[in-house]
């Protein structure tokens, strides 16, 4: 899909409503490219009424400290005062500001007034580019779009926009506009390639001025926090909900958390993604800018040249002082190309479809093995499984697969992301490789006690509710922050919540919390489970972007097949891996005494194995 491009001219302090006084044009993808130019107040301002779809909470509530006129709809703001809101005859242009995964409580409301929403409301989506940045773990983020074309008039706009090829776009016309500033808009941008993370850090974080690290791990934050010994010298802002189970771990923490930001800076300031974009950060302080990135060992830290670096360099509204990213790259990952993906794709639909057929003839005997092999195959992930799209592919998943498997390359060389951040045209780059003697990235949290074990069962009875015995499971939808509180007690109690999901929190209780009877539950309970165990153990022997020769897969196979007592029936192949894994091609992965050994390299998993999820295969945000 291509669209056609215009230019508009923006001299140096002109804001966008000074090209657009009337309001933003409609059928348009505004790509601002610099950030602070009044987007979104322009269309506050204009002359009609507008629903304006945001990233996140924190930007309604900046948005609504500056404009009383707005109404900012998110989880828990009833369908009466969003009503009251319409129906005030001294507000005269109505204007809702709302999350994605709100937009349906706005619509609702709406529809049982006087207005008709697709004719009376504008709607602008605003920084486009987190629908498909988050549309992996953000599963309603998407909710605005299945009526984003039945609006009249209807925009999306981003200094760093990214969006999914939809049909819409094409039937109306759509163009972009590109917004061309006069002047030198480009930045100085330090990039720091290490081996030591903290070591790093250490040296940046001297100097008298207030520090803004942008970090997209609360756990990294706090470990780095207490290695440079800050404690008492740093702000952590995140989510409520993370900042719920910090204070829950940590009776006594010197750091200062917040979950809005309130202009009061302490000399350390640290930042996850919720603060990334959108979020103006209003203060007269001009802070030294630290992005960290390691992608040895917390991938989700990776922070893209062309979206995020763009706007995070943007959100102080006042300037900043210098910007540095500090990055530890990882040469042994495997990435996938966008045809690699496309191709995966076209043969998983192919299986999926022949499963689908033989779910409708089989046996009722059967029905528990295809199901749970349709609930394990990656490819139920990327399609809708309901609706008047029931089967279809979602193509804000496919373009956030593409999306991230882009910016996950850059991070495999030092090469890669420094002609990156050149091609982005926003930054003068300058780079330095700072190798220490000892390398170090993320340092393990803790062994949980059991008082923190169970602080966070009861989290996860809330998060994921227990279904009771003969009832059908409940459907539950979280909000980006629950979504990220889940995530995060996976990642920081994996048995805990693995024994959650099997045995559920009874029998956890009885053990206990003793984590050597908890793994004896796993084990007994993974003995008795009759589907799918071989696939397990196969997909946990082989790491993906690592090479095998056909020799060692051979063996690793007749190993698992042994163990289920499957060798009588089952021929042993190194081709046998392609069932389980997407494979390159045999090729030598290694020479013997001259002598070309023949492998293949795992390109990617076909399946889920029971503990993983969406996140394992793909990651958090891009």
């Amino acid at each position: 899909m291509k669209l056609a491009i215009q230019e508009k001219r923006l001299k140096l302090g002109q804001f966008i409503e000074d090209i657009y006084p009337d309001g933003l044009p409609s059928d348009m993808i505004i790509n601002k490219v610099v950030t602070g130019i009044g987007a979104t107040t322009c269309e506050i301002n204009s002359y009609r009424h507008s629903i304006i779809v945001v990233p996140n909470l924190p930007v309604i509530k900046n948005k609504m400290k500056k404009h009383p006129q707005i109404f900012g709809v998110y989880g828990g703001v009833s369908p009466i005062k969003i009503q009251d809101y319409l129906s005030n005859e001294n507000i005269e242009w109505k204007k809702i500001l709302t999350t994605p995964e709100s937009y349906e409580l706005a619509k609702n409301a709406i529809t049982d007034t006087k207005f008709n929403l697709y004719e009376d409301f504008f709607m602008l989506i605003d920084e486009c580019e987190k629908i498909i940045q988050e549309a992996n773990f953000r599963e309603k983020i998407i909710t605005p779009f299945f009526d984003f074309f039945k609006f009249n008039a209807k925009s999306l706009i981003s200094a760093t926009p990214l969006y999914a090829k939809l049909k819409g776009f094409e039937k109306d016309l759509f163009n972009e506009i590109r917004i061309v500033p006069e002047y030198d808009y480009k930045k100085d941008l330090h990039l720091t390639f290490t081996n030591n993370i903290i070591e790093a850090m250490r040296e940046h974080a001297t100097g008298t001025n207030i520090k803004a690290i942008f970090l997209n791990s609360v756990k990294y934050a706090l470990k780095l926090i207490e290695e440079l010994g800050i404690q008492k010298e740093s702000n952590l802002y995140t989510s409520p909900d993370s900042i719920k189970e910090i204070k829950a771990n940590n009776k006594n923490i010197a750091v200062g958390l917040y979950d809005e930001f309130t202009g009061n800076l302490q000399r350390y300031n640290f930042f996850t993604s919720r603060y990334y974009s959108a979020v103006d950060l209003d203060t007269d302080i001009k802070p030294d800018i630290i992005m960290i990135s390691d992608f040895w060992s917390k991938p989700q830290t990776i922070i893209d040249p062309y979206t995020h670096a763009i706007q995070i360099t943007g959100r102080f509204r006042n300037g900043n002082g210098s910007i540095t990213h500090i990055v530890k790259t990882n040469d042994k990952v495997s990435v996938r190309s966008e045809k690699e993906i496309r191709e995966s794709l076209t043969k998983q639909k192919a299986f999926w479809e022949a499963i689908l057929t033989l779910q409708e003839c089989a046996d009722p005997a059967v029905q528990p093995f295809i199901d749970e092999i349709l609930e394990r195959t990656t490819f139920g992930s990327v399609i809708f499984r309901e609706g008047e799209y029931q089967g279809k592919l979602n193509g804000f998943i496919v373009t956030n697969m593409i999306e991230k498997e882009r910016v996950r390359d850059y991070y495999t060389a030092s090469s890669k992301l420094c002609a990156a951040y050149k091609q982005t045209e926003h930054f003068n780059l300058s780079c330095e490789h700072k190798k220490y003697a000892t390398a170090s990235g993320f340092i393990g949290a803790k062994r949980l006690t059991k008082d923190e074990q169970r602080i966070l069962l009861a989290q996860l009875r809330t998060l994921k509710p227990e279904t009771p015995e003969g009832e059908a499971p409940l459907i539950m939808f979280l909000s980006p922050e629950q979504s990220d509180k889940l995530n995060e007690i996976i990642l920081k109690a994996p048995l805990l919540y693995q024994v959650y999901s099997y045995a559920g929190s009874k029998a956890i209780e009885r053990v206990n919390f003793d984590n050597t009877r908890m793994r004896k539950l796993l084990e007994k309970q993974e003995q008795e489970s009759k589907y799918l165990s071989i696939m397990d153990e196969v997909l946990s022997a082989f790491k993906i972007g690592n090479k095998y020769t056909e020799e060692e897969i051979i063996s690793k196979l007749q190993r698992i097949y042994a163990k289920h007592e499957r060798t009588a029936n089952l021929k042993v192949a190194a081709t046998n891996l392609k069932h389980y894994f997407e494979l390159g091609r045999r090729t030598t992965v290694k020479r013997i005494n001259g002598k070309e050994i023949k492998g293949y390299e795992i390109k990617a998993h076909k399946y889920f194995r029971r503990e993983d999820d969406w996140d394992t295969f793909y990651g958090g945000s891009i």
